[in-house]
């Protein structure tokens, strides 16, 4: 399933690159990876602090 949602965030990184016009300055599997990272790590936090820490909590500053 986590391969499925990092094809799908390369896919969005690719097509963002075609329609602006301008490359992210990462390579996009790269960058994909680390966004995945980032999501399973928040969804992990979630469940170890038993559903009270919520995974969108301080999400724009981070």
């Amino acid at each position: 399933m986590y391969e499925h949602i990092e094809v799908q965030l390369r896919q969005v990184l690719h097509e963002h690159k075609l329609r602006e016009g301008e490359a992210i300055e990462l390579d996009e599997s790269l960058l994909a990876s680390q966004l995945l990272a980032f999501c399973e790590d928040m969804l992990s936090r979630f469940v170890r602090t038993e559903f009270k820490y919520r995974p969108t909590q301080e999400f724009e500053v981070r």
